[in-house]
């Protein structure tokens, strides 16, 4: 009795025991899953707190809330377009180093040292079409026609008709480039001048007089007999007596001494003729009321043939010139001489160098120039490019 109960009581303890070791082990897993919970939530908490004080820059520190939405899509709106204006730079970047690669030097000649040419050098327009000109001095316009066609001179800028004449005639291995046109009402390129003496008062008067030339074939022989039959005067190859001057200091010297009549001067010279002994009578308008072509940038044909592309650089640049002048009338004025007989608007009109054409020479209709050219008489046989010229 006493042995099967202590053996009860063993039992019993044993049990005891037991239960008490397997209580320790379930409390010992659960603090080290209640830790492992709290690490976990620790570790949690602490992302969104990174997370929290990440986002804080953009999140009004009072209260909490985005302060501006529309603001921040405006900014990274304007981020984008950062960059887009990033890259468009780079391209215009790119296009300027590809247009002007390298630079490109080329000779060219005037006989007018107040034209386009020279304002478009001064302006550094040339450079900015990749062209470094050049200018070979003291040629007149046979001398440049002479250059261009021995390849000593890449740009000739010289007046329309004789070489629209020579071009015609084959006279010279040369062609029209582009065109400066005077063809505006009001662009008097050219004047008529006389002697008062004379009594001239306009070209109707020039029959029967001495009219001083520079050569038969020169835009002022035309402008002078072009006049003279828009004034009336049915054959005025015959009408007046023709006295060729061998320069227009040699023209100014026989007018006022009485020498001859009348004769045609440029603007630029006739700044310095006009006065007590000289009186503008007439001029490029007189002739041709509409304007006329008055100049031509002229190549050779080689030329024209191995560089189409400088040529168009060549024409963008007096474009630009001619574009930058008409912005102003006071870039024109200054660009300008006074001429004290000359009324303000038409000096305030005429030439700088005039108008450049936006294209090539097909643009322009010289059937009025040749026309009048052979009318003249001056295309009958070959034509003396030594003596067609201003």
């Amino acid at each position: 009795m006493h042995t099967r109960l202590w053996r009860l009581l063993a039992l019993l303890l044993a049990a005891a025991l037991v239960a008490s070791a397997c209580g320790d082990d379930a409390d010992t897993s659960d603090t080290g899953t209640a830790a492992a919970d709290t690490a976990a939530a620790d570790s949690i908490e602490t992302a969104d707190d990174d997370a929290m004080d990440d986002t804080a820059s953009d999140v009004d520190s009072d209260d909490g809330m985005d302060e501006d939405p529309a603001a921040d899509a405006a900014a990274d709106e304007s981020a984008a377009g950062d960059t887009d204006d990033m890259s468009d730079e780079a391209a215009e970047d790119d296009m300027d180093d590809m247009v002007c690669s390298e630079m490109h030097d080329v000779v060219a000649a005037t006989v007018n040292p107040n034209d386009l040419l020279n304002y478009a050098l001064q302006n550094g327009l040339f450079e900015a079409e990749c062209l470094n000109v050049s200018l070979a001095e003291g040629l007149n316009g046979p001398g440049i026609v002479a250059g261009l066609a021995a390849g000593e001179i890449d740009f000739g800028f010289v007046a329309a008709v004789p070489v629209a004449t020579s071009v015609t005639n084959a006279a010279q291995p040369i062609q029209i480039a582009s065109v400066r046109t005077a063809a505006v009402a009001g662009n008097d390129f050219l004047v008529l001048v006389a002697n008062p003496a004379s009594g001239i008062t306009s070209p109707a008067d020039f029959a029967g007089k001495n009219i001083g030339i520079r050569s038969p074939g020169s835009l002022c022989t035309v402008i002078i007999k072009q006049a003279m039959i828009n004034a009336g005067v049915a054959d005025p190859n015959s009408a007046a007596t023709y006295i060729q001057g061998e320069s227009n200091g040699d023209l100014k010297e026989k007018l006022f001494a009485g020498d001859i009549d009348a004769t045609c001067f440029t603007y630029p010279f006739a700044g310095g003729v006009v006065g007590d002994d000289a009186v503008i009578v007439g001029s490029t308008l007189s002739a041709y009321p509409d304007g006329i072509p008055v100049g031509v940038t002229a190549v050779s044909d080689g030329f024209a043939a191995e560089n189409a592309d400088l040529v168009e650089h060549w024409n963008a640049a007096l474009r630009a010139a001619a574009a930058y002048a008409n912005e102003d009338e006071a870039r024109w004025r200054a660009l300008l001489p006074d001429i004290t007989s000359m009324n303000a608007e038409q000096a305030a009109t005429s030439i700088l160098s005039l108008n450049v054409g936006g294209g090539p020479v097909d643009d322009w209709d010289f059937g009025p120039i040749f026309a009048t050219v052979e009318a003249l008489g001056l295309t009958e046989g070959p034509v003396d490019v030594e003596n067609v010229f201003d």
